[in-house]
């Protein structure tokens, strides 16, 4: 159950990440 959590916090940080560079990328 602490391997799923992990994960998931890693691909919600992921996403963050993603999204934060695209927004960069538009400016």
């Amino acid at each position: 159950m602490y391997y799923f959590y992990c994960s998931l916090f890693l691909i919600i940080l992921d996403l963050g990440l993603t999204s934060g560079w695209l927004k960069l990328s538009n400016f």
